[in-house]
């Protein structure tokens, strides 16, 4: 009797450490499963990170290839605008240099034809020396006069140049400006874009590329307002020789205007002076 209880007690132990082991082994059976699908997921995830590492790349390589393709493109804007600025630089010594040897050429023709007349007069019609006199200075009056409308003349063209010009280079530099802002905000909305989309996705940009990218906005931006500042600087200094011309312009002018009148005055002396001669 106690050996018969004592066999089914061993039964019923048995039968509950089987169903322990069953337990277990389902267990066992739904870790196995959950850590397959957990791999499947970390190759999922790895596969993501590759390619969005790829693309960041992909987008950091076309930042600096429009970056630099902006550079080169404002590097030629402002090698053409220093270009026109020399050009006319060199029109307007080249002027100044043909004026000046056209006016000693017209005083050394206005001095020939005076000396031809004068000694033609005195060997046919024999006047007085007061009349030369007076010849001579009406001439040279003629010629000063002629000279100071050609000088006059070509001031008023050249200023009319220039202030064309100046308009020019100011619309040149506007227009830069303009660029320069649009290529600015342009790459911060594709920053911006590019950020947008990678928070979205669950990933955060890396700090190291943002600060390289802000970096470059920065240099790039800097230098425009360096070709900027050396363009307006320029345009200062060709305004200022401009008022220097008007002003040298202004006292030889007056200089003429008074020997002019200076000579008037001689010339009246003399005219009434002559009959006391005559007399």
């Amino acid at each position: 009797m106690q050996l018969r209880e004592d066999t089914e007690k061993m039964l019923k132990e048995k039968g509950q450490l089987c169903w322990h082991i069953i337990g277990k082994q389902r267990k066992i059976a739904s870790l196995h499963s959950d850590s397959s699908t957990l791999n499947q997921t970390m190759e999922l995830i790895q596969q993501e990170k590759i390619s969005l590492s790829s693309k960041l790349i992909e987008r950091r390589i076309f930042y600096i290839i429009c970056a630099s393709g902006y550079s080169t493109y404002y590097s030629k804007v402002a090698k053409d605008l220093s270009t026109k600025l020399q050009q006319q630089q060199d029109w307007v010594k080249s002027q100044k240099v043909s004026r000046q040897i056209e006016e000693h050429g017209l005083v050394k023709n206005k001095l020939d034809e005076q000396m031809t007349e004068s000694e033609g007069n005195f060997s046919i019609e024999n006047q007085l020396i007061t009349d030369d006199v007076n010849n001579e200075a009406g001439n040279d009056l003629i010629v000063k006069l002629d000279l100071a409308k050609a000088k006059l003349d070509g001031i008023r063209q050249m200023k009319a140049k220039l202030v064309t010009d100046n308009g020019k280079i100011k619309k040149s530099i506007e227009q830069a400006n303009c660029r320069a802002n649009h290529f600015k905000v342009t790459c911060l909305l594709n920053f911006m874009h590019t950020s947008v989309c990678l928070f979205s996705s669950g990933h955060i940009l890396q700090p190291e590329l943002l600060e390289i990218s802000t970096m470059t906005l920065e240099e790039k931006y800097k230098k425009l307002l360096s070709d900027k500042d050396r363009e307006t600087e320029y345009l200062c200094s060709v305004q200022d020789h401009v008022e220097e011309i008007k002003v040298d312009t202004f006292f030889r002018l007056s200089f003429l205007f008074r020997e002019m009148a200076f000579g008037c005055g001689a010339n009246l002396y003399l005219s009434k002076a002559s009959p006391n001669l005559d007399g």
